[in-house]
């Protein structure tokens, strides 16, 4: 117990290095290059604090995004972080500490968490202290340094300790703590918890057919008692998506996974101040912060390779497998880095090396079997788990492989070259919640997980050849050095963030009036969102603004409505949505509408504007709407009637212009067809006679469209069938929801 307290500090200044400077900036300091994703993040935690106190009274409806309701559900809700840190919010009040907190924490026992797994797993600390160090030190995770629940990962390894635990003894005690450590990553971060999901579901499947447990009925008992623990669980914190989902359209489509997902060059990019690779592996041009640092580290690929193939090594072959594994890598970088020629002799010597680790697996010699009977001091070459379930080491990599593949998105993008349909869309059809994954990439949190994994295997294989009991902590904690080094930065980003303490007159002000209502803000640019966003938990009004990673499509409408004020139709769709207070931030407004005095051209417009409150030190007026009606709206995004207009006689192969119509009622504030991000449409071309023939083709519409009462329509280009004939034409969504009836035209 006492050197497991030794090895946490260990990781803590571990951690207090990896994020450096931010141990000595915690009360005053984000993470970040702005503070955008931080303020987000900061806001969440301070709404399930309130909630906390409140009883969870509406918990899912924060005061923004007015009228819609569900708000909560447009991002994670990051319960279970904000409940860690409320004794700290209470004892401080000091959200910044709270949220720097959350960071030090989840590192730290994000490394500690896997030490102990693959201690549990080889016997040795230090392969568990270099496993540790990969999966919370590794660059992926630290490119996350701006985005708190992508860092939380945590209760992935002692979700797989407990599980590995129950394996070996079926007790109730290790299946309810795999039970409580998979609800909390899945409480913490939705997306690590859908992924997790996923190799959990392939270690049962597996352990269930080798262990013959689906035939016991002591196995189905504990399934139960497993869904009777969860499922009322997730129907209250995920209940609520589906909810968003039906009403808004709440998923992503394939083009914006496509984007979101990993190219095989991201797994050679570093973050630009990376101690060693800083100038060599760093891509100019693509930011700081991002999902798309991938690299894995070198020492790790190198032992993960030892440490896949199962059974034992002597020192005659590790030189050679070294020399094969080191070129396999160099290889994989090369090509990672653009070289695509690279790409053939990959293949070959991976191909050879992984039908080489299954035959070893399955055909060990007579000598493998005596160095695994001997242990060779305090490391041993085979430990006593690896010996009950010697599949391990494969399961594991055949785990890395899928998510590895899985990070590529629905196609496999290796630099400018796709291989169409990917792994990634079983889980995307298949698998409720992961049509709402927007950034795929993260899957690199199970590629590392799993590679931290195999590369403690492959230490203890290097450790076992190695007598002396210190040489062998000496080079364990070279090799465990030299991986954090690979991850490690000269410094994070920060920014200052202790002005959000700093509540402007206007809230407090806001604060103290009685009754609920709800408010709009203009103008509406990036530094009012956030300083407005923030300060709505505080003072609890209705906003019509908010941030969030899903903006509502009737949001984006009302605030491009806005783009006319304070023209009489922008005030009436105001009046109408029953704003009580509009606050007008004056010197931002003359910057952005190059206006002399709006406060003074409002005054003209006495029958729908009353100024009530005017704060000269940050130039802000108050005006009460006069007359708020509070009609009701359709926000859900629906399929109104939808029009092809096309010609009815086209010429064979030519791009032939089209458009859809949309029939939104005069007044109607719904946006449709389609949701944002929606890019593509699907058009069939059927010909029956004399015999069946069929083409399709994917039509890319724009990127971001909204369709309204002012714009009802959609322009694009079809390309017509190589053959002339009679066809009946079809369009499609890319959820395969046919949106309009056919239409018969004749191709000449």
């Amino acid at each position: 117990m006492f050197i497991n307290l030794l090895i946490l500090l260990l990781f803590l200044l571990l951690t207090f290095r990896a994020t450096f400077p931010l141990i000595f900036r915690l009360k005053t300091h984000l993470l970040g290059v702005d503070l955008g994703d931080p303020v987000h993040i900061l806001s969440l935690i301070r709404w399930n604090y309130q909630s906390l106190s409140h009883g969870f009274k509406d918990y899912w409806n924060p005061p923004y995004f007015y009228p819609h309701r569900f708000t909560l559900a447009y991002s994670e809700h990051f319960f279970i972080p904000s409940l860690l840190v409320t004794p700290v919010i209470y004892t401080t009040g000091n959200l910044i500490l709270a949220y720097n907190i959350l960071i030090l924490l989840s590192l730290t026992l994000c490394a500690f968490g896997n030490f102990l797994l693959i201690r549990y797993l080889t016997g040795s600390r230090l392969a568990g202290i270099l496993g540790g160090i990969e999966l919370a030190y590794s660059t992926y995770m630290l490119s996350n340094f701006a985005q708190l629940p992508y860092m939380t990962a945590q209760w992935i390894p002692f979700t797989f300790l407990y599980l590995l635990k129950f394996f070996e003894d079926r007790t109730y005690k290790n299946w309810l703590l795999f039970t409580f450590f998979y609800l909390l990553q899945a409480l913490s971060s939705a997306y690590y918890g859908l992924f997790l999901t996923v190799f959990v579901g392939i270690f049962l499947l597996i352990f269930g057919i080798k262990q013959k447990l689906f035939q016991t009925p002591g196995f189905w008992i504990q399934i139960a008692l497993f869904l009777i623990l969860v499922l009322p669980i997730f129907g209250f914190f995920f209940y609520p998506y589906l909810v968003v989902k039906n009403q808004m359209g709440f998923q992503r489509s394939l083009e914006e996974m496509h984007y979101f997902s990993a190219n095989i060059r991201d797994y050679a990019r570093v973050l630009l101040n990376n101690c060693l690779y800083g100038k060599i592996l760093y891509p100019p041009g693509v930011g700081t912060t991002s999902p798309f640092w991938l690299f894995p580290g070198i020492t790790a690929l190198f032992l993960g390779f030892l440490g896949s193939s199962q059974g034992s090594i002597s020192r005659r072959k590790l030189l050679f497998q070294s020399l094969g594994i080191l070129i396999l890598i160099g290889l994989f970088l090369l090509f990672a880095l653009g070289h695509e020629v690279m790409i053939f002799p990959l293949l070959i010597l991976g191909i050879g090396w992984g039908l080489y680790a299954f035959y070893r697996a399955d055909r060990r010699t007579k000598k493998d079997i005596e160095l695994e009977k001997n242990p060779g001091g305090e490391v041993p070459s085979l430990p006593p788990l690896l010996s009950r379930f010697p599949f391990l080491p494969r399961l594991f990599l055949v785990c890395l492989i899928l998510a590895f593949l899985f990070s590529f998105g629905p196609t496999l993008s290796f630099h400018e070259k796709e291989i169409p349909y990917g792994p990634y869309l079983l889980l995307n059809y298949l698998i409720p919640g992961f049509k709402g994954v927007r950034v795929v990439s993260r899957f690199n949190i199970m590629v590392t997980f799993f590679l931290g994994v195999l590369a403690g295997f492959g230490l203890v294989k290097v450790l076992s050849l190695i007598s002396s009991k210190y040489i062998r902590g000496i080079m364990g904690m070279l090799l465990a050095s030299f991986l954090f080094l690979e991850h490690c930065t000269h410094a994070l980003w920060t920014v200052q963030a202790d002005t959000l303490n700093q509540t402007p007159e206007v809230y407090t002000w806001l604060k103290n009036q009685p009754g609920d209502f709800a408010i709009l803000e203009l103008p509406r640019n990036p530094v009012d969102i956030l300083t407005a966003y923030y300060a709505i938990t505080a003072h609890g009004k209705k906003s019509v603004g908010g941030y969030s990673s899903f903006i509502p499509p009737f949001t984006t409408w009302f605030f491009q409505q806005m783009e006319t004020f304070p023209s009489e139709d922008s005030l009436e769709k105001i009046r109408a949505l029953g704003v009580r207070y509009l606050i007008l931030h004056n010197r931002r407004f003359i910057t952005e509408k190059h206006l002399s005095d709006m406060p003074l051209q409002l005054k003209a417009l006495s029958g729908f504007l009353q100024l009530v409150k005017q704060f000269p030190s940050s130039d802000t007026y108050v005006f009460e709407i006069v007359n708020p009606r509070n009609e009701l709206f359709n926000l859900e995004t629906t399929t109104d009637s939808i029009k092809l207009i096309f010609p009815d006689q086209v010429p064979h192969l030519s791009e032939v212009p089209a458009r859809l119509e949309v029939s939104i009622p005069v007044g109607d504030l719904r946006l449709s067809p389609y949701p944002e991000y929606n890019s593509r449409a699907k058009i069939r071309w059927i010909q029956y006679a004399p015999s069946s023939v069929e083409y399709s083709q994917e039509v890319h519409l724009p990127q971001k469209f909204l369709l309204s009462p002012a714009d009802p329509e959609l322009l694009f280009t079809v390309r017509t069938p190589s053959m002339p004939g009679t066809f009946l034409l079809e369009i499609y969504d890319d959820k395969g929801k046919r949106l309009l009836d056919q239409e018969q035209v004749i191709v000449n």
